[in-house]
Formats: structure tokens, sequence, C-alpha cells
């Protein structure tokens, strides 16, 4: 493992927020509301009607097992993956990015 992605990894520990996948065990996330302009970035149109929360933004661990249609459950909510992204430097997978809604 990389510095950076130990550091990433020790962020989520300390400030992230605990969310359960599909009823799973918790991992820690930092979460976000997104914005219009923000939703425009990950979603198209006819993906942004369909949502029927507020769309939210998580940064995961790179190790967290989460795909399309996995369900995040938050504050007594239930939020469907909608994206992942994987955010990559050198090749190596740092953290993921959830877009949830």
């Amino acid at each position: 493992m990389s510095v950076l992605k130990d550091r990433i990894e020790a962020k989520l520990r300390r400030w992230g927020t605990a969310v359960s996948i599909n009823g799973g065990s918790g991992v820690n996330a930092l979460l976000q509301e997104l914005t219009s302009a923000q939703k425009s970035i990950y979603l198209d149109s006819a993906e942004q009607s369909q949502l029927t929360l507020p769309a939210m933004h998580a940064v995961v661990g790179a190790g967290v097992s989460a795909a399309v249609n996995d369900t995040i459950a938050l504050d007594g909510r239930t939020f469907t993956v909608r994206k992942v992204v994987k955010q990559r430097l050198a090749g190596e997978v740092l953290c993921q990015v959830l877009v949830l809604g």
C-alpha cells in the first residue's frame, strides 16, 4: 500500500461516518449532498430524474466492495449506489467515489 493510500484510509477511519453496505458490516465514508452542478458531472438528465432522495457523494476506501445498485443505509434512509468511480494515481486505486441516490 502506498503512503498516500494509507493516509486516505486513516482520514476515513478518523473523520468518516459509519454506513452499512447491503446490510453488512459498516464502513467509514466521507459524505456530502450533491449540488445540481455536481450531479451533472456524474449523472445524465435521465438518471437525475430517477432520483427520489437528495443525491449524496460518498468517498470510501479502495478496498470497499461496492457496486452499482448496492444499497447504503444512512440515518434511517436507504440510498442506491448509482455510480462507482475509482480514483487512481499512477495506476493505483487510492479510494472510491460512490454517487448515491
